[in-house]
């Protein structure tokens, strides 16, 4: 089945690599998603065309956030050698505020194809945001 399980990569995207909350880390999962209906499986894996919108995508957070806490979703692709992922593009609205620990997402597709990325499969990523000082750090994540 298709489902999403906690990591710890480090999202990069094309400003650099998000950075890490220090000062609230929730616990691993805490952070749960579902799709309205999974995308077809094939023998080696999941498959998405680039022109169709991906599934509602339903967020939930079950410990209490600080203020100002949001989700981000990306499409990204893997280097497990370095523990880092890379962001390949979401179009549609792909960051949410939280309330009462919940959002969603949809009319969300995918910029590109795995294809144009020399056959390097896309994953999506959920990290959930907190806000230390004047900016957003990445809490937890789930892929």
């Amino acid at each position: 089945s298709f489902a999403f399980a906690p990591c710890t990569y480090v999202l990069h995207t094309t400003e650099g690599p998000w950075p890490r909350a220090m000062m609230v880390n929730p616990p691993p999962g805490s952070l749960s998603a579902c799709m309205e209906r999974p995308p077809a499986a094939l023998r080696k894996g999941w498959t998405w065309h680039k022109n169709h919108q991906l599934p509602r995508i339903d967020v939930k957070c079950v410990v209490p956030l600080p203020e100002g806490a949001a989700c981000l979703v990306s499409a990204v692709t893997v280097n497990v050698l370095s523990h880092t992922v890379y962001d390949a593009g979401l179009e549609g609205t792909n960051l949410q505020p939280l309330v009462n620990g919940e959002c969603s997402f949809s009319s969300l597709a995918f910029k590109t194809t795995s294809y144009n990325l020399k056959g390097k499969p896309l994953h999506l990523m959920l990290c959930l945001l907190l806000r230390e000082s004047d900016r957003l750090h990445v809490g937890s994540a789930i892929i």
